[in-house]
């Protein structure tokens, strides 16, 4: 498994596309998290203070989720052809090797974002009655939506075996994931507080629920949780499903 890592990781830095995504993708991320109280001004939301934040985050990481169709070839360019027939044996260790090459990069995104975000942190005016021990729980739940983005990015290679196409998966994927959401809005807003445990359904809502609920160990874990199943469920789909497509 470790050869095929070192292998995609090889071909995919060879790749001109890949490199210009890999540093476009990780330069959009940093300016756009340096650049968020002027981003938030022009949407409406005023962030003057540290703890105004906390008032785009559900947004913040669930837009980073729409960002994940920038990286679409990364994830999913063995899933569009049947070459594997001639080596069964491969089908299930490459594909699960292209898999964690794929969150292994994602993680480059999440160093710049985290890094980002503590530059950001600091340019604000501090809130010394409510700041305190903010920005290390800020970064403790960004780093608890990695699962959902793993959850995420398998879901992204399942639709892609399914539709053979980049394009229709892309449109697949955001017409989902736009109406996922919206249901998501609507039960956050229709459900009681003392239901708020109930909300921890999928991973498109996690990355909601944890930009938005109040810190709590409990919330962490069901998110951690959560995502790690959904990762777990949707890559053992994909790599049976384009086996058995491959093998047919």
């Amino acid at each position: 498994m470790v050869n095929v890592i070192r292998s995609e990781i090889f071909k995919s830095l060879r790749s001109t596309y890949f490199r210009i995504c890999l540093v476009g993708g990780s330069l959009f991320i940093a300016i756009a998290v340096l650049f968020i109280p002027q981003i938030a001004n022009v949407a409406g939301f005023s962030i003057e203070t540290r703890s105004d934040l906390s008032k785009i985050m559900p947004f913040v990481f669930t837009g980073a989720c729409v960002a994940l169709m920038i990286f679409f070839p990364i994830f999913t360019d063995i899933f569009k052809y049947n070459t594997l027939k001639n080596e069964p044996g491969s089908i299930s260790l490459i594909t699960t090797g292209k898999y964690l090459t794929a969150l292994i990069f994602c993680l480059i995104f999440a160093a710049v974002f985290m890094a980002s975000f503590t530059v950001t942190f600091f340019r604000l005016a501090p809130s010394p009655d409510t700041d305190k021990g903010l920005l290390a729980e800020s970064l403790i739940s960004f780093l608890a939506t990695i699962p959902n983005y793993a959850a995420m990015i398998a879901l992204i290679q399942l639709i892609t075996i399914a539709a053979k196409n980049e394009i229709i998966a892309a449109i697949i994927y955001y017409y989902s994931f736009a109406q996922l959401f919206t249901v998501k809005l609507i039960m956050a807003g229709a459900m009681p507080e003392d239901m708020v445990i109930l909300r921890h359904l999928t991973p498109i809502g996690e990355f909601y629920n944890l930009g938005d609920l109040r810190f709590s160990a409990v919330h962490i874990t069901l998110s951690v949780v959560v995502g790690i199943v959904y990762a777990i469920v949707l890559h053992t789909m994909s790599r049976k499903y384009f086996m058995k497509r491959v093998m047919a």
